[in-house]
């Protein structure tokens, strides 16, 4: 019985070994020697707008800014307070493939965002504040 379990571990190991020298001996269809290299296909994008429920169902819509976003990235909410000076990010609906860094500091006078893309290597900024409004 012993020897059947060293046997049997022996093979094991053996096998892991050479799954890890030779990897496309073992692909499909593949030779020893022969490596196959495939790539994943982009997903099917998914475009945010700014009709998507975590932007109109923000409260008190007459204090937003609402933007769609360069490239279909997605949309921009931006709260303006009663007096025009203090802006604060409400939101960012972002489409697949795009993330955003915020910029926009910590004394309220506007709101910048940088966005990239992933997939496409696309680049762009976001500004908001008093009396202007520059995407892209």
């Amino acid at each position: 019985m012993r020897r059947t379990t060293r046997t049997a571990s022996v093979i094991v190991a053996s096998l892991a070994v050479l799954a890890i020298a030779a990897p496309g001996a073992f692909a499909k269809g593949g030779r020893e020697g022969e490596s196959k290299i495939t790539s994943l296909p982009n997903p099917t994008p998914i475009i945010a707008t700014c009709d998507d429920v975590r932007i109109t169902s923000l409260p008190n819509p007459e204090t937003l800014l609402v933007n769609p976003l360069s490239f279909d990235a997605g949309c921009l909410a931006v709260r303006i307070d009663s007096t025009g000076t203090r802006f604060t990010l409400a939101a960012v609906v972002l489409s697949s493939g795009w993330a955003y860094t915020n910029d926009s500091g910590s004394d309220g006078d506007r709101v910048k965002l940088g966005f990239s893309n992933a997939y496409t290597g696309q680049k762009f900024d976001a500004l908001v504040t008093s009396g202007k409004t520059i995407i892209g």
